[in-house]
């Protein structure tokens, strides 16, 4: 976006150019087109030829639209730290995300993964924020990168620099496992599944969600058009020893399939204080 920011801004960016541009866009393309509503099977087809031809001379294949991708980690790595400072000099907050990655999951995982984060997003805000009092931006849920998810722990802060925030989401990760997570019984855990389960089956209230869902299986290539319902039905069969055995093998501290991604926010301030400590 910064790039094409300071291309616009630059002498290079003028009318003739954007118009050779547009010109090779237009040479060859690959369409993915989405038809809801009272069309026929062939008028829908009818018009995704009618749309190509408008906006190009020849198709490129699928391979030259390329699938968002994510890398996976490999598993009880040295964790991967992204750093950056804020250029606003008056920002106090510094921030931090913990993104513990599970990879390409499949339906039972990614419902381990919700309930999961769903018991552990409570427990989080009230450790870090309500008791610890780190800041007033603490969230804890699942996050998607391209086909890949885990479970991620945001924390903005103006009293601690990001190491010292991620050791926070440390102990509390390791707190958490021990004293809520270890003490459910069955009957907790099926109070959980049961609204994320219900949360995933209510019906669309508007176009966008009816769409999302569906479009969401179009660019992934996956066509699974019922995945909705399959990851209610797997959400409702999640099991107490099934939890703890997922946490324990991919989210403790000593989780063997352990993926670890953090990325530091720091504030000029702890920037400055981190440089003087080191």
């Amino acid at each position: 976006y910064e790039q094409a920011l300071a291309f616009a801004e630059s002498e290079a960016c003028t009318h003739t150019a954007v118009q050779a541009h547009a010109a090779e866009l237009r040479a060859a393309a690959f369409v993915d087109l989405f038809a809801l509503g009272n069309l026929s099977p062939q008028a829908a087809v009818d018009l995704s030829l009618a749309t190509v031809r408008q906006l190009a001379q020849r198709p490129l294949g699928a391979d030259a639209a390329p699938l968002p991708s994510a890398r996976v980690l490999p598993p009880r790595a040295e964790p991967t730290t992204l750093t950056m400072v804020m250029e606003n000099a008056q920002e106090t907050n510094s921030a931090v995300e913990v993104h513990l990655q599970l990879g390409e999951p499949d339906v039972h995982q990614e419902a381990l993964l919700l309930t999961l984060a769903q018991v552990a997003s409570k427990d989080a805000f009230h450790v870090l924020r309500t008791q610890r009092q780190l800041g007033y931006v603490v969230a804890c849920g699942v996050r998607a990168v391209g086909l890949c998810k885990g479970l991620s722990v945001h924390v903005q802060s103006a009293v601690m620099g990001p190491p010292a925030l991620e050791a926070q989401v440390e102990d509390w990760l390791s707190l958490f496992g021990t004293d809520v997570l270890s003490k459910l019984s069955q009957a907790d855990v099926e109070v959980y599944t049961a609204s994320i389960a219900a949360n995933i089956e209510e019906p669309p209230r508007t176009l966008m969600q009816e769409c999302l869902p569906l479009w969401s299986e179009i660019i992934e290539r996956s066509y699974d058009w019922q995945h909705d319902a399959q990851l209610a039905r797997a959400v409702r069969a999640v099991t107490l020893p099934q939890l703890l055995a997922f946490f324990r093998a991919h989210f403790a501290a000593d989780a063997p399939q352990r993926r670890k991604l953090v990325s530091h926010a720091f504030s000029q301030a702890a920037a400055a204080s981190q440089a003087d400590g080191e």
